[in-house]
């Protein structure tokens, strides 16, 4: 009969027991000869220390944009060693490119605990927009169809949400691109009623949903035809 000490206790030859808490405990073992009457029980008692683990937190899972430098320097408890991922054992390191990190602390203890985070770099780079202030649809008359849209070049970012205004502040056209296309230069992008040549105005939002970045641009385009 084993007594543990912490409130618990089990039967048998050989057992097994975890603690959940970290402190000293009195184990108790209570050995009874059943097959042999008059034979006394033997017991034994032996205190033991059980040592909590050298918890740590990375931190959740995070990004950051592209150029920049994420500082790992967990809090861990003196005397420990630190194994990262890379082989580094220094207490702080530097990471620059997407990388899933881990960090396993053995302390005076011999105790371990280990923790895993993973850090992703984006583009945020906002230059990269560039947008046509003139195009000319269906004026080509060899079939190429160039610049018979009015498309923007940008990267950095994953959606396009773009409204087209004429000169009387009518909307003629509004569009969420990837997943529907650029203005063609009719109402509505209806083949069958082409807007006249002139001077249009737009409003575009750039999102970038992985860093939430959004950048607001907003100007005139000619259509020429």
């Amino acid at each position: 009969h084993w007594i543990f000490g912490d409130g618990s206790f089990a039967n048998g030859d050989t057992v097994s027991k975890s603690f959940n808490k970290s402190g000293g405990f009195s184990i108790r073992l209570a050995v009874t000869y059943i097959n042999n009457t008059g034979c006394k029980t033997d017991t034994i008692e032996k205190f033991i220390k059980i040592n909590s683990q050298p918890v740590f937190d990375l931190g959740k899972d995070t990004q950051f944009c592209m150029g920049s430098y994420y500082e790992l320097s967990p809090i861990v408890r003196p005397k420990s060693t630190l194994q990262w991922w890379n082989g580094s054992t220094a207490p702080i390191v530097l990471i620059s490119n997407n990388v899933q990190a881990s960090l396993t602390v053995t302390d005076s203890n011999l105790c371990k605990f280990s923790d895993t985070i993973i850090i992703k770099f984006v583009n945020c780079d906002t230059s990269s927009i560039r947008i046509p202030n003139v195009f000319t649809p269906g004026k080509d008359n060899n079939g190429d169809a160039i610049n018979d849209l009015f498309e923007t070049e940008f990267s950095g970012f994953d959606n396009l949400t773009g409204y087209i205004y004429n000169r009387w502040g009518m909307r003629v056209y509004d569009f969420e691109y990837p997943a529907s296309g650029y203005w063609n230069g009719c109402q509505n992008n209806d083949l069958s009623n082409p807007c006249p040549s002139g001077t249009y105005y737009y409003v575009f939002k750039f999102t970038n949903y992985q860093t939430g970045l959004v950048k607001d641009v907003n100007g005139v385009v000619e259509l020429i035809r």
